[in-house]
This record gives structure tokens, sequence and C-alpha cells, in this order.
């Protein structure tokens, strides 16, 4: 008896401070096409400022400049690529990361790579201008802000199919 008394004081306790929690009454869940919205003026700006040409706009959002064709093979999704990039805020002048022949699964990487990649062929260099749903979105990574605009210059040296 005091055993079904004991568990039943562990139940009211736990129901009581399960009901003190806090409900997620106030979240809002993140809204792709708005935050698109005010990332796409941001480029936009950007590439007014920077009086830059030749910049094409894909559906996605996805803003490149292609600055080399290259010569060789389009990487594919599942391709495997070794690129040297390097990625900035769009605000930035030293860039949050860069590597030198990094190699990487295509399907692996953010869809701004997955997008902007295949747009260039091996040898290829493009400049990627990123809304953030097409990078981290809402979520802050390392040096880099929740709903960040990104810029990355990316050279494709090898594709393998």
């Amino acid at each position: 008896m005091k055993k079904i008394i004991y568990l039943l004081s562990l139940l009211a306790i736990a129901f009581g401070f399960t009901a003190c929690l806090n409900s997620n009454d106030d979240y809002e869940p993140y809204d792709y096409a708005k935050q698109l919205k005010i990332d796409s003026a941001i480029i936009a700006n950007y590439v007014k400022a920077n009086d830059l040409d030749n910049v094409i706009a894909t559906p996605s959002g996805l803003k490149y400049r292609i600055e080399t064709e290259g010569t060789g093979n389009n990487p594919t999704v599942d391709s495997t690529v070794t690129i040297a990039y390097s990625g900035y805020l769009i605000n930035g002048i030293n860039p949050f990361d860069s590597s030198e022949g990094a190699t990487f699964l295509l399907k692996n990487l953010i869809p701004a790579f997955q997008l902007g990649l295949p747009k260039i062929k091996e040898g290829g260099k493009i400049k990627l201008l990123v809304p953030s749903g097409l990078a981290y979105g809402p979520y802050a990574t390392g040096k880099i802000p929740a709903n960040s605009v990104l810029i990355f210059n990316v050279e494709l040296q090898k594709v393998d199919k």
C-alpha cells in the first residue's frame, strides 16, 4: 500500500512539473518565402552596389555569375567534386571558410552548391549569391549568424561521376 501511495505521489509531482513547462504557443515557424524576399533585396542591393553584370537568377532565389565556364564535365548532384572555395557573409570582407582542393559528394553540400555547381564545367569558376534558405536557413553555425545571405567563390577543379 505504501508503494502505491509513493508511486501516485511521484506521478502527481511529475504531472505538476510538466504543467509548468513553457508551451510552444508563441513559436513561429520559419517562413521561407518571407525570408527569401528579404534575402533577394539584400542580394539585389549587393549586385547594384558592386556593379556586377551577367548575374543570373534562378527560381530558387540563387543568383550566380559564371566567371569561367570550364571545359571538362558538368557535375550532377550524385558526382564527387573537388573544389577550391571561399565563403563570405554578404557584408563581410574576410572569409568565414575557405579551402583548396576539398573533395565532397555534391549531394552532401548545401543546396546552393547543388544548384550552382552544375552550371559550370570542370575547370570553371562561379560566384554564388546565396539566400539564407539555400545555405543554413534560420540556424546559426560557426561564424555564420542565422538567416545569413552568403557569397561563395568556387572553382570546380575535378568531377568524378
